[in-house]
């Protein structure tokens, strides 16, 4: 199931989330994974109905936290999300993810100086961290400060994705065919049998 949600084949990763709760309802694991194949598919109503079914087996989860966080993030909840981060984050305190997404609906919410405070903790945990410059920027630009989000941009261009690498990286691929296929987002892998 993991592996069909991280390439994106959202149906076939709640079959098999769904098996996981047919053979072990007490376990954890089915339902946070069906929210969260619900929350990428855009589907909160069943995203919630699995976070309840969590909270049902083990209240107060860092984990299916994270998920609550989430979902109200993308529902527009940014008070309920930025409570669910700052849960999460007792428990995760150098997680540089953790502190991006609180700055994130900080931001969504207006609250800019709460979300600078956020972001620049993300980058406490990693200086090179560009989605951390980005949103620095777009929060001084919200408060009239373009000295800093000038400084900001700098450091996001600093940091960009070298471009030379992707083509280094093609070339090997086309040496490669092993690595090419992992490098897919969804890999067919052919089965042979040695006798």
């Amino acid at each position: 199931g993991i592996g069909l949600l991280l390439e994106n084949d959202m149906r076939g990763a709640a079959r098999a989330f769904t098996k996981v709760c047919e053979l072990q309802p007490e376990r954890l694991d089915g339902y946070l994974n069906l929210a969260k194949t619900a929350l990428n598919e855009g589907d909160l109503d069943a995203a919630y109905l699995n976070l309840r079914k969590c909270e049902e087996l083990k209240k107060g989860d860092p984990q299916v936290a994270w998920v609550w966080a989430r979902v109200r993030q993308e529902d527009g909840l940014y008070d309920d999300a930025v409570a669910a981060y700052d849960y999460v984050l007792k428990y995760f305190p150098g997680d540089r993810v953790v502190w991006r997404q609180l700055g994130r609906s900080h931001y969504l919410n207006q609250n800019y100086e709460a979300s600078i405070r956020a972001y620049s903790k993300a980058l406490e945990i990693d200086s090179e961290d560009r989605e951390a410059y980005y949103h620095l920027a777009l929060n001084y630009r919200n408060l009239g400060n373009d000295g800093e989000a000038d400084k900001m941009e700098k450091a996001f261009d600093y940091y960009k994705i070298d471009e030379s690498a992707a083509e280094t990286a093609q070339k090997y691929r086309k040496e490669h065919p092993g690595a090419n296929l992992m490098a897919q987002s969804i890999r067919i892998h052919q089965l042979s049998f040695e006798k």
